[in-house]
């Protein structure tokens, strides 16, 4: 029995080496689970198309050594070499983008996230640590990246100490991708607005101002050169949206300015920091992304009061609100 179990701890503690040097990986020596995270290509990738260009550049990294892959405590693992990245808009448009890790071919089976932990940051914010499972569908950041600008990357990634034997032999191989759109903003004789506020909204369907009908509504950051910092009351409401991307300079959203519409999901930037009353009531919301925030329990932050989400949204959707950092 006693060399029965000294056989199963040597198993539990096998060991091996995972470096990202050039985006190979490279694995030597008996694992506890193949542990593998590695980006395409060369060190420095571009997405470009048309006038949208987003790069993607771990040049000044050397990449993540993990010397013992195998289940380690928290402090451990932040003493892990980090994986620094850097993705940036080269191009001359605004660009959506959506930082993910997505697996990679795998011949046996596969690490559950339960058991992977990570850190991150962006832009000397951190995130963790916390276990990957967490990260709802692998999305560690989404937002607008305007012409010119750049978001600094770090990730950590280890084994959790609490993972048990029946994960030995399981594989962990993934990549970091981006996924990136270019943004153009809906035309500005499409709004109504005055000092820093929309308030109506002009493109909808069957209108009679001789304006096209737009129902995937990208709002403009400025309007005549004036920073769009309000939505107000009833401004989009039962415009029969479909879809709406928000800069990053809207502070207040007013009451009821998106009801009545067909939105399936919105991403709420960090910069909101006031959601009225029945803003997105009325609509088909499936999933709502509120980035800089973590939880509704402070409602005074938001200027609302006790029964926020089912005052903001419906109530179908408050089992399913996403908060970003």
């Amino acid at each position: 029995m006693e060399e029965k179990k000294e056989k199963m701890v040597k198993h539990r503690l096998g060991m091996m080496i995972v470096s990202i040097v050039g985006l190979i990986a490279i694995v030597v020596g008996v694992s506890y689970a193949w542990f593998t995270i590695s980006l395409q290509g060369s060190k420095t990738q571009v997405i470009k198309t048309g006038s949208l260009e987003l790069t993607l550049d771990e040049s000044a990294s050397d990449g993540i050594m993990l010397n013992n892959a195998m289940p380690i405590a928290d402090f451990d693992g932040m003493n892990t070499t980090s994986y620094k990245f850097t993705l940036k808009n080269t191009g001359d448009m605004d660009s959506n983008y959506e930082l993910k890790l997505t697996d990679q071919a795998i011949t046996g089976t596969r690490m559950p996230d339960r058991v992977v932990k990570y850190w991150f940051v962006k832009d000397g914010e951190e995130t963790g640590p916390a276990l990957l499972n967490t990260v709802s569908d692998r999305i560690f950041d989404r937002g607008i990246l305007k012409s010119g600008a750049s978001v600094s990357y770090e990730l950590k990634v280890w084994i959790d100490y609490n993972a048990g034997n029946e994960i030995q032999g399981t594989q962990f191989n993934t990549k970091i991708t981006v996924d990136g759109s270019q943004i153009v903003p809906t035309d500005e004789n499409c709004f109504t607005f005055s000092d820093g506020k929309i308030t109506d909204y002009n493109c909808y369907p069957n209108n009679a101002n001789g304006l096209p009908e737009i129902t995937d509504v990208v709002i403009p950051s400025e309007i005549n050169g004036v920073p769009v910092t309000s939505i107000g009351e009833w401004a989009f409401l039962g415009n029969q949206l479909i879809d709406v991307v928000f800069p990053e300079t809207v502070e207040v959203i007013r009451s009821m300015a998106f009801q009545d519409n067909q939105l399936s999901s919105i991403v709420i930037p960090a910069s909101v920091k006031e959601i009225h009353w029945a803003s997105f009531a009325g609509n088909n919301l499936e999933k709502v992304v509120i980035k800089g925030k973590s939880s509704f329990e402070d409602f005074d932050e938001f200027g609302a009061h006790h029964n926020y989400c089912p005052d903001v949204f419906d109530n179908s959707v408050c089992a399913n609100i996403i908060w970003e950092p």
